[in-house]
């Protein structure tokens, strides 16, 4: 890239400009990692202090961010309207959690078509948190959508609500003043209880228990488990439950998770053929090992349903029936209600549930109320 005499400033502030166009032009997409240090520089002829420089500046404007061991990967892309920020607490990236990949292309589908930049805030530990903080103080976002980690958005969401116009998708514990679109663990709970049911299963188990308890989220569908199995018609006495959080051996901080894992005795005693309800993908994937070690066939002797999504449940050899509670419509949802507050700051808070589906597969199969009418392909309804 020679330097352009009728360009003024300094050469990477032209790679800068360069590099801000092919985003804009969508070359590089939200989501997406630009290429190395080094392939840049031989692209445009450049040294690498020269690309260290222009990325830089574009990390600086909110465009790109920076990943240990990794590319820059593109975050947002310029707008006049100004930028909407998705506040990610994980320690994934939000376009690689297997979780919220849905949730955030939503988002991100969402905020361009309405005009905005989409900026992405990835945060996995408290020295990122501040970071970001800080970072939107001196560039203020128009609004901010929130999702990922109670253990970690809990605490900021004050901070957070006190100088922006926050959505939360989440528990709204803790939070005063952001519109919130809470996952409906109810609603999820009923939909896979009520699919279990119209397959004939009687004997249920739910495993529950490993997030943190000022939450509410394990006492939502451990509450929620026992009014759909009444509603059902399920046989009180058929219903049992494994609480990560009873059995872990110490005593647990309401803000302390007791984490995502099952005792691999948890079938031991257990009548076949039963069905198991995990409230988490980390539970699902482990009841499988579980199974298959001891000669268990899925579904068969045992039916697995979660009551959350995610991508590792539509792997083989056995993708898991689940519930979505965080789908791309939801990020989409999201987004338009940021809009409307933005538009609207006097409107009253909002506190509603988000959308649900049931994903139908291999784990736990269609009831034959549920099949597919003969004049349609079955295979393109489960895709």
């Amino acid at each position: 890239m020679a330097r352009n005499a009728k360009k003024s400033g300094p050469l990477y502030r032209q790679l800068a400009d360069t590099l801000r166009k092919a985003i804009n032009a969508s070359r590089y997409k939200v989501g997406e990692y630009l290429p190395s240090e080094r392939e840049l520089a031989d692209q445009y002829k450049v040294t690498r202090i020269t690309v260290r420089g222009a990325l830089r500046a574009l990390e600086k404007e909110g465009l790109l961010a920076g990943e240990p061991h990794r590319c820059r990967r593109i975050v947002s892309v310029p707008s006049e309207r100004g930028s909407i920020e998705l506040f990610f607490f994980k320690t994934q990236s939000p376009f690689s959690d297997p979780i919220l990949t849905d949730f955030c292309s939503g988002v991100a589908a969402q905020v361009q078509a309405l005009g905005y930049n989409l900026v992405l805030s990835h945060v996995s530990d408290d020295t990122a948190i501040e970071r970001h903080l800080a970072r939107m103080d001196r560039m203020p976002p128009r609004g901010v959508i929130v999702i990922g980690s109670y253990e970690w958005y809990g605490p900021v969401m004050p901070r957070l609500e006190a100088k922006h116009t926050v959505v939360l998708v989440g528990t709204p514990h803790g939070s005063l003043r952001a519109d919130n679109i809470s996952p409906d663990f109810e609603g999820a709970m009923a939909m896979a209880m009520g699919h279990l049911r119209s397959m004939g299963y009687e004997r249920v188990k739910l495993l529950v228990g490993g997030f943190p308890e000022e939450e509410g989220r394990d006492q939502r569908n451990l509450e929620s488990f026992r009014q759909a199995g009444q509603q059902f018609g399920f046989p009180p006495a058929q219903l049992s439950v494994f609480s990560t959080r009873e059995v872990c051996g110490k005593k647990l901080a309401p803000h302390e998770a007791a984490g995502l894992w099952i005792k691999d005795d948890v079938l031991d005693g257990c009548k076949f053929p039963m069905a198991v309800v995990a409230t988490a993908p980390s539970y699902a994937k482990h009841l499988l090992a579980i199974a298959q070690a001891k000669g268990l066939r899925v579904p068969k002797d045992v039916a697995l349903i979660c009551t959350q999504e995610s991508r590792t449940l539509g792997q083989p050899p056995t993708p898991v029936t689940s519930v979505s509670i965080y789908g791309r419509n939801v990020g989409e949802h999201a987004v338009r209600r940021l809009e409307e507050r933005l538009q609207s700051p006097s409107l009253p808070r909002r506190m509603e549930r988000g959308e649900i589906r049931l994903i139908v597969r291999g784990s736990c199969g269609e009831p034959e109320s549920m099949l597919t009418p003969p004049e349609t392909n079955p295979q393109e309804e489960l895709r």
